[in-house]
């Protein structure tokens, strides 16, 4: 129960239903439950379901749910201050809290936030090996790419070689996009086929051992019979590779978050081409796809410290030609900033 351990809960009750903040602090896959944390005492509540498989775990106090169970226990116990993660309680959720507990204070924490972003050795091992993979599956989905195939059909290519090698869900609906419809940041891949010197954008994720992994790559199929378009969109992805470069060089431990971003719009307003950038320029990511932090420009004071993931993606997107994203997921670490995706 180390994890539990980590969030230093010192005062008041911790309170959590979220699956998979549930799965972080004690180890175990449900699909409801709701975990208790005080400064002395960790109790989950858990169904009929799942009650052989999470009992007798060692620093926890395993209950069944019952109906009005935890609501029993909230009132028999008081805390005078319950902490929550704010975008994983519902509205239901909270007043039904406040039902229960009519003098408690509820406070919207971001302790899981700060505590799933920096990873112990084990996710370091777990994310490196999705990274790993990921990597893979681009590759293979790369070497599928001819004249009439649809980025649907690309898009299986990638899943089914994940799943083939290990692969448990995708992290996300693979983004396979030819064309136009590369300039659209969240495209849904469909039944367009693949021409000579078409732009093409992928961008694409697996999850391993529970652990995320995210990545894109663009590339210009069959540019010589498509010269003229290729030399525009040659420039656009050397200056989106540019603003990569320039993010990743500073992505020290200890370094802002924010100032990555800083840079890449810096380059951006220098090279003309703000109108362009349609999204900030990453985030981070562990047992879901997109964890805290943001890194945008926008998000000041957060800073960067050793085992945290992160992906850098900078794009720019030009309506009716293409979109240009160039990302990898990145581990800080003290001798610098180290890819995953590869």
């Amino acid at each position: 129960m180390h994890r539990i351990q980590k969030l230093n809960i010192t005062e008041g009750m911790f309170y959590t239903n979220h699956p998979t903040d549930i799965y972080y602090l004690i180890g175990k896959h449900v699909s409801a439950g709701t975990l208790l944390i005080f400064p002395k005492l960790s109790v989950f509540f858990v169904d009929s379901r799942y009650i052989d498989t999470c009992k007798n775990m060692e620093g926890l106090e395993v209950r069944l749910a019952e109906k009005g169970s935890v609501e029993a226990f909230l009132r028999k116990r008081a805390p005078h201050s319950v902490f929550m993660d704010g975008k994983t309680v519902t509205m239901d959720g909270y007043k039904h809290l406040k039902e229960v507990l009519p003098k408690a204070k509820l406070i919207s924490s971001d302790i899981m936030d700060k505590t799933r972003a920096i990873k112990d050795e084990n996710e370091v091992r777990k994310m490196t090996i999705a990274g790993a993979l990921n990597f893979a599956a681009h590759k293979h989905a790369l070497s599928k790419l001819k004249v009439g195939v649809t980025e649907k059909e690309i898009a299986w290519e990638y899943e089914k070689y994940c799943k083939e090698k290990g692969g448990e869900v995708l992290s996300f609906e693979p983004i396979v996009a030819f064309g136009k419809n590369s300039a659209y940041p969240h495209y849904r891949s469909g039944y367009t086929k693949l021409e000579k010197g078409m732009p093409v954008l992928i961008d694409c994720g697996i999850t391993v051992n529970s652990y995320t992994s995210d990545m894109t790559r663009c590339i210009f199929f069959e540019k010589d019979a498509n010269p003229k378009d290729y030399q525009l969109w040659k420039h656009h992805y050397d200056l989106v590779k540019e603003s990569y470069d320039r993010a990743f060089a500073i992505a020290q431990v200890g370094e802002m978050f924010s100032r990555l971003d800083d840079l890449v719009q810096e380059y951006a307003i220098e090279q003309k081409v703000t109108a362009n950038v349609k999204h900030p320029l990453g985030h981070g990511l562990g047992l879901d796809v997109h964890e805290w932090p943001r890194i945008s420009y926008l998000v000041k004071d957060i800073a960067i410290e050793k085992n945290m993931f992160f992906t850098i993606e900078p794009g720019l997107y030009f309506e009716g030609q293409w979109g240009i994203r160039f990302e990898n997921t990145i581990v800080a670490g003290h001798s610098g900033p180290m890819v995953v995706s590869c």
